[in-house]
């Protein structure tokens, strides 16, 4: 918020990019409390809703503030990059969970801006990636670490359950519930699968309300549903009106509920280490205990059972990270693809040692001015920029 107004003290504009409508609401609601006393009109535009300082506006008059610099700091979705989307001078841009967003998306963000100018850019994310990426793909950036929990946060505790321990999971649930917690449940699928046979979030919500937790308010929430009813769904799930809610990975981030102390993960075999981090996430909001529990079946594979044990070790997300770059591979690291080993003759990307010094020997290059010198390097590196999006 300070970063934003800063920007607008010096007549720019600041865009604030958030994957979901849940996540973008949240920030449009912050941020017009701490900016607007300041005189800033702070606008939504998503494409559900479109407001300015908290009234409601058509889309039209949204664009016309904002080509016309009227607007001095935008949140939204995908929708802030749409074709029909320009801005009069674009001094920061933030992206929030900037691994749900693709480069290209990004770019197209920085392009949208007429006074041509190139604007500071934030990414902030929870889900971090691993320290020898991490050399590499912030080097000439600045890197914050916020480490530390807010005060009075606790850890949350993780456990691994197979198949026949779920009904001791769900008693657990209960005892939350009965104490006037929540629960978030996710699922992999919205509807049964006679391939996969992993839990879906209608199979469960029948089941769960039949057996385990009979005569408990349950909510179901995934991706099909209207960008409206999720909306009045998460509040409702907010302002307690349900004891649980059964979810997709459409609660991935962006919701924050500080009375939900219990997250169960169905299926937890069926997602990556990355995406697990950020589900459990969802709990442990506030100074109360909360837990995790991943379901998984008695057959599941090696790999998969690896990968939920590291879960419940640690909840350090940068052990996370490179243990789900040794399994996964880091994708091309300045390209579109997302994950698999880039294309490299000799260099182990893992290898820090080595990436260390690649970087030292790139930066002995620029100083020295090799690149005006050597055309055989010059060539290379221009021909490899275009095929690159670099941060």
């Amino acid at each position: 918020a300070l970063a934003l107004y800063h920007t607008v003290l010096n007549k720019q504009q600041g865009v604030v990019l958030a994957p979901t409508s849940v996540l973008a609401a949240q920030h449009y609601a912050t941020l017009q409390k701490l900016l607007q006393p300041f005189d800033c009109k702070v606008a939504l535009l998503m494409q559900s809703r479109q407001e300015i300082n908290g009234v409601k506006v058509s889309k039209r008059e949204l664009l016309d503030e904002l080509q016309g610099g009227g607007v001095h700091v935008v949140v939204g979705t995908h929708a802030l990059m749409s074709q029909d989307v320009y801005y009069n001078s674009v001094g920061l841009v933030v992206v929030d969970e900037q691994h749900r967003f693709g480069v290209a998306q990004r770019k197209t963000l920085k392009e949208r801006n007429l006074s041509k100018t190139m604007p500071h850019f934030l990414s902030m994310t929870a889900t971090p990636i691993p320290r020898s990426l991490a050399l590499i793909l912030y080097g000439d950036l600045s890197v914050t670490l916020l480490q530390e929990k807010p005060q009075g946060r606790k850890e949350i505790v993780t456990k691994v359950s197979l198949q026949n321990q779920r009904e001791g999971v769900y008693e657990f649930v209960k005892k939350e519930l009965n104490a006037t917690r929540q629960a978030f449940i996710i699922c992999p699928l919205i509807d049964p699968s006679d391939v996969l046979g992993v839990a879906s979030v209608t199979a469960l919500h029948q089941e769960l309300q039949e057996n385990f937790l009979k005569g408990y308010r349950i909510a179901v929430l995934h991706g099909k549903l209207s960008a409206k009813d999720k909306d009045a769904i998460m509040n409702d799930f907010k302002d307690k009106k349900y004891d649980a809610l059964i979810a997709t990975s459409v609660i991935e981030v962006g919701v924050d509920v500080p009375n939900a102390t219990v997250m169960v993960i169905e299926g937890a075999q069926r997602f990556g280490l990355a995406q697990l981090h950020q589900f459990r996430g969802r709990v442990g909001r506030s100074d109360l205990q909360s837990y995790c529990f991943l379901i998984a079946p008695l057959d599941a594979g090696y790999a998969a059972k690896r990968r939920l044990e590291i879960m419940e070790k640690t909840n350090n997300g940068f052990v996370l990270a490179e243990h789900d770059l040794q399994v996964r591979g880091p994708g091309e690291v300045f390209g579109t693809r997302q994950s698999g080993i880039p294309d490299m003759k000799v260099a182990d990307i893992k290898d820090k040692a080595l990436v260390v010094v690649a970087q030292e020997a790139a930066q002995m290059v620029m100083d020295r001015g090799d690149l005006q010198k050597d055309s055989l390097l010059t060539r290379t590196l221009n021909e490899a920029i275009t095929s690159m999006h670099l941060e």
